[in-house]
């Protein structure tokens, strides 16, 4: 499986979204995603899936929207969101 980049990135208002970007092992990337969650979620809950999808050539860009998971912590609480699920 392959592991995931873990970026924050300054949007509107200056809210830091926090992101998680997986990159196919092996070129070419056949497809890319841009995934967003539902309500009431967090991207750490499809860690199952996203692994899957980049070791099929898949390359996915997930965040937490506002107010939600990491994002709604800050970057600097987020060292004790648990992503498990």
């Amino acid at each position: 499986m392959s592991a995931f980049e873990e970026t924050w990135l300054t949007g509107p208002e200056s809210t830091n979204f926090y992101t998680r970007t997986y990159h196919p092992k092996d070129p070419p990337v056949k497809a890319a995603v841009v995934f967003v969650h539902g309500f009431v979620e967090h991207i750490a809950r499809y860690e199952h899936v996203f692994p899957v999808w980049a070791a099929r050539g898949i390359a996915v860009f997930a965040y937490d929207q506002r107010g939600f998971g990491r994002t709604a912590l800050g970057e600097e609480h987020a060292v004790w969101f648990c992503s498990t699920t």
